[in-house]
């Protein structure tokens, strides 16, 4: 093996039992072997692009490609299927994609010739990591932001920064619901209305798409279904719910 700052990271005999690995790898159904591969291989390229302190990694669509043998669609597939297992965090803007590994760098680094076994396990020992509790805080944090739907607006960064900033649950019940096409339409449609009014993605627009993907939908109907029986409030966007107290505070904010 050449040597170099790194050309190695450690791997657990027991990532196989990993339970994002094994998440990740169900998401291809009975291709599921092909998830390990994809994801061991993603490591090893950001192992090559890492350098000291560096956590992101960015890559043509194209490196992709080449390195798992799929199509663009294919290699869009599998970033996506990253971000909905949390296994990594990853943005995808134009024909880029930007990996988020914060740990790589922990379990990187390079065999030493000729070195006793001893001195290469105290060298490994040195480079183990505790993470605190308040590191994983922030790490599930990191790992939440990407929306499992901001893939499908790669050309249109503002939508897809609006998408991350949303109830990412709800985005993937979306998208195991609707098809790309659907999706596409709707939450463009959705932001456009949402977003001068600096309205966050979050549960409502389970509600839009659903209203709007009904082929009995028309909007008589869709406004009748905001009504509440409470003192006859009837739902507006900045009061979604049709909660009367909601409705008075921002009468008097109006007034104010």
């Amino acid at each position: 093996m050449a040597s170099g700052q790194k050309n190695y990271f450690r791997h657990s005999m027991n990532a196989r039992n990993d339970h994002k690995l094994k998440t990740f790898m169900g998401l291809f159904g009975r291709n599921w072997r092909e998830g390990y591969f994809y994801f061991f291989s993603l490591l090893e390229l950001c192992g090559n692009d890492a350098q000291d302190g560096q956590t992101e990694h960015t890559f043509h669509i194209n490196t992709l490609r080449e390195l798992w043998g799929t199509s663009t669609k294919g290699a869009h597939d599998v970033c996506m299927k990253c971000t909905s297992s949390a296994l990594v965090m990853c943005n995808t803007r134009a024909n880029h994609v930007t990996f988020s590994i914060p740990n790589l760098l922990n379990y990187t680094g390079k065999y030493a010739p000729n070195a006793p076994n001893k001195e290469i396990k105290e060298k490994k020992e040195k480079k183990e990591i505790i993470i605190s509790a308040s590191d994983k805080i922030e790490q599930c944090e990191i790992i939440k932001k990407p929306s499992p739907l901001s893939f499908l607006f790669h050309s249109n960064p503002e939508l897809q920064n609006w998408l991350n900033e949303g109830i990412h649950e709800t985005h993937l019940m979306l998208l195991k619901k609707y098809s790309h096409h659907e999706l596409a339409d709707l939450i463009e449609k959705a932001f456009a209305w949402a977003a001068p009014r600096s309205i966050r993605a979050e549960s409502w627009l389970y509600t839009f798409v659903s209203n709007k993907n009904t082929q009995a939908f028309n909007p008589n109907q869709a406004q009748a279904s905001f009504k509440t029986k409470t003192h006859g409030v009837v739902a507006t966007p900045e009061n979604p719910t049709g909660n009367p107290y909601t409705a008075q505070r921002l009468a008097k904010e109006r007034e104010a």
